[in-house]
């Protein structure tokens, strides 16, 4: 269902009109859109304005084609804004995924500075090094948040990270923060709230993020990825990622099921164990994964199983058919849509057999199918290959707090200081029993 809100503000040069907006009308909201893709389309199933303020320049054919039969559209003149890059723009890097999340970021922001903090670095310096991109091992309280134009990460609502934000905010300087894949939204760690400006990788966020600015971007993490001819016969790949402690009391029932059932149907499989999945599942045929190796894997299958995971998405990018297998009964705060013939949920033994034999290759659409364009361009907006330059542009704009946004307290930020303490003395006194 659609938020209803009494102005929607579409712009592409400035959003400097809209901070006098919202004064007079509060619950408005402003979506960044690069002004001429199809980015945009579904934009209105999750937002339901009364008026639609667009900004002079703008492609209006798409939003007109498709805007509520409610509402009114008026076209806005304003000053484009000029930003000179004084300064770099900081970019943290917090784990090896985000490392190859950012990879594009040089050639479309050349005035970038990566750096990594050495108390939370999940492999992000050696991905970085194998990208062939520069960067600064640091500490957090090393930090100068003023030889910078704006911060820039992937994830604001890591303890690490909501002290980094904190101190760009006490010099008046903005975070910015791209959606890394699929979320669980609205939950208590509040992500993407904290951070000034979010760029979404697809319209489809919108149902699950109250921000009053938003940055429709897509996500480079899609963009290089097309659709792959299926292989010659059946093959499941099974995505394994049972990390941080989250239902890895499932583990070995779910990969039953799934083995059993492959077995069952006579499809052969191979398991992808994420590289933080930490469970012994050496009695199967694995190969343990990693962001570089994934969409080859991806690629060698026609059906992809998973849970609750972003290769949902890498896997209709390249064409395949996914099960998401939710026996355990997971309730994350994304809607992938799924539509029961390209994206199907199974929530138990029986309907993921049924599942099974519904995707074999026989029964495939032969030639392009469009369901795989329009779901990618509405959920990560990556299927047109421009999701890094759209980055580039919104990155441009952004050089001022957002004067509305989510505060951090007092209380949250000494939870966050004791927590580091405590991994840091827990470290030390680790390293002096050694």
């Amino acid at each position: 269902m659609s938020k209803s809100i009494s102005k929607l503000y579409i712009f592409t040069k400035s959003m400097e009109w809209f901070w006098g907006l919202l004064q007079s009308h509060p619950d408005s909201k402003a979506v960044w859109y690069d002004g001429q893709s199809d980015i945009i389309n579904g934009i209105f199933d999750f937002l339901n304005p009364k008026e639609i303020l667009i900004e002079e320049g703008i492609n209006t054919t798409l939003i007109e084609k498709q805007k509520p039969i409610n509402s009114t559209s008026i076209i806005i003149q304003s000053n484009k804004e000029v930003v000179e890059y004084t300064k770099p723009i900081c970019v943290f890097v917090s784990n090896d995924t985000h490392a190859h999340l950012f990879k594009r970021i040089p050639q479309v922001i050349p005035v970038s500075n990566f750096i990594t903090i050495s108390s939370k670095n999940e492999n992000a310096d050696i991905a970085l090094s194998n990208l062939g991109i520069g960067f600064s091992q640091m500490q957090l309280s090393t930090i100068q948040p003023s030889q910078y134009q704006s911060l820039l990460l992937s994830n604001d609502w890591g303890g690490i990270e909501i002290l980094l934000q904190d101190k760009f905010h006490k010099k008046g300087i903005p975070t910015i923060c791209l959606q890394e894949s699929v979320i669980d939204f609205n939950d208590q760690y509040h992500r993407m709230e904290i951070c000034d400006y979010p760029l979404l990788q697809g319209v489809a966020t919108l149902k699950h993020l109250e921000r009053n600015v938003y940055f429709l971007t897509g996500n480079p993490r899609y963009e290089e990825l097309q659709i792959q001819p299926l292989p010659s016969s059946d093959f499941v790949m099974i995505n394994c990622n049972f990390t941080y402690g989250i239902f890895e009391e499932w583990r070995e029932q779910w990969i039953s099921d799934i083995v059993s059932s492959c077995t069952n149907l006579n499809l052969e499989y191979v398991i992808s164990q994420h590289p933080r999945d930490r469970g012994d599942l050496s009695g199967y045929n694995v190969q343990k994964s990693s962001a570089a190796i994934v969409h080859k894997m991806i690629c060698a299958a026609s059906t992809v199983i998973t849970r609750f995971s972003s290769i949902i998405h890498e896997s209709l990018a390249m064409g395949r058919t996914v099960i998401y297998y939710n026996p355990h009964g997971e309730k994350m705060n994304y809607d992938f849509e799924p539509d029961g013939e390209h994206l199907i949920v199974a929530r138990n033994k029986a309907e993921l057999i049924e599942a099974l034999s519904k995707t074999r290759i026989v029964n495939r659409m032969r030639g392009q199918d469009p369901f795989f364009y329009q779901y990618m361009m509405r959920h990560c907006g990556s299927a047109d290959s421009s999701a890094s330059s759209r980055i580039g542009n919104s990155l441009k704009l952004i050089h001022k707090i957002n004067p509305i946004r989510h505060r951090v307290d007092f209380i949250l930020k000494l939870r966050l200081s004791f927590h580091l303490f405590r991994k840091k003395l827990l470290a030390s006194f680790k390293y002096r029993r050694v």
